[in-house]
């Protein structure tokens, strides 16, 4: 997750230097290599995302796999928590981790790690240019297992229904106060949401694209959107109009960030800041709660369309869970 700040941030300076990311993320990992086998029991962790590809932006976060052994989890997630509490006091940028036991990674119901994802911390583990943001070995548990057909649909429907309660419940407790984390975690959906639902509506097009490409991304979302719409358009009780809610959204992202630019080069005051923020809250929340519950209904849908001849193809034999999947926590939305 990236960050949207707020007035007081930005007018006292406290937002990143630049470069500030990829101090954060050596600092930590540093500290990881230090006192890894001592107060950390860890197989290892990496940094990946735009800090790791030399991309990361004022918005930008940094994130952090970390897989952590189960029995001492107790000191070992007190004193990971310390490390990366000292890393964003010092170089003022967030720090989105992602923490699993080593048990539960061998085990692919017991997190939401999607296929797609989990290749690209593969790629990064193995490539020998990446080597200085990974320490250990993270990822080892995840070359045994491989996610079925069915689960990742799974996986995608989780997420998506996730994100949708998720953003009902911040439009119901909405009190004229902006919750900054929720307002980015709104704007980044356009491009997060794809990483869950491309590879579980693979029959609709399987076009080679690379995840870290955040505009490529996006315009690959919205046209897989349309095609699902287009083919499971059938009783629908979602959005009159699911694209151009995608497309709304994605827009209000990109005006924040022009916003934010022109407020840290003082061209746009306090209070205009802070208005947009209040002005655009509700509307990005909206748009994000819509853009999922879209996305949910129409993932669901896809296996039993015929994405060429729109008749339903559906069997019991095709049902999108298995019955473990009913286990899942409802919402953990990683």
């Amino acid at each position: 997750m990236g960050q949207v700040f707020s007035g007081e941030q930005i007018f006292k300076g406290q937002i990143p230097e630049p470069g500030a990311h990829a101090h954060a993320g050596k600092y930590i990992l540093e500290r990881f290599d230090d006192e890894g086998g001592s107060s950390l029991s860890i197989d290892g962790a990496m940094v990946y995302g735009s800090t790791a590809l030399g991309t990361a932006s004022l918005r930008s976060d940094v994130d952090l796999f970390i897989a952590y052994h189960p029995d001492d989890a107790r000191e070992t997630l007190q004193n990971i928590r310390t490390i990366l509490a000292d890393a964003e006091q010092t170089y003022r940028v967030p720090i989105e981790s992602h923490a699993l036991d080593t048990t539960s990674l061998r085990n692919p119901l017991r997190h939401s790690i999607d296929p797609l994802f989990a290749e690209q911390l593969l790629d990064i583990a193995d490539d020998l240019r990446m080597r200085e943001w990974v320490v250990g070995h993270p990822l080892g548990a995840l070359r045994y297992f491989e996610m079925t057909e069915r689960r990742v649909r799974g996986v995608a429907v989780q997420y998506t229904g996730a994100k949708a309660k998720q953003f009902a419940r911040a439009i119901l407790a909405y009190r004229d106060t902006v919750d900054l984390t929720t307002l980015q975690r709104a704007l980044e959906l356009p491009s997060a949401i794809g990483r869950k639902v491309i590879p579980a509506t693979i029959a609709f097009g399987e076009t080679p694209y690379d995840s870290a490409d955040k505009k490529a991304m996006i315009r690959l979302t919205q046209q897989r959107l349309g095609k699902l719409f287009e083919a499971a358009s059938w009783d629908w009780l979602g959005s009159e109009n699911p694209v151009s809610e995608f497309v709304a959204l994605e827009r209000l992202d990109r005006e924040y960030s022009a916003v934010l630019d022109s407020a840290v080069n003082g061209l746009t005051s306090g209070s205009q800041y802070e208005k947009w923020l209040s002005n655009n809250y509700l509307p990005a929340l909206q748009a994000a709660r819509a853009v999922s519950y879209d996305f949910s209904e129409l993932v669901k849908r896809s296996w039993m369309v015929d994405p060429d001849s729109g008749e339903y193809v559906y069997t019991d034999d095709d049902a999108p869970f298995d019955d473990e999947y009913d286990e899942l926590p409802p919402d953990d939305v990683y």
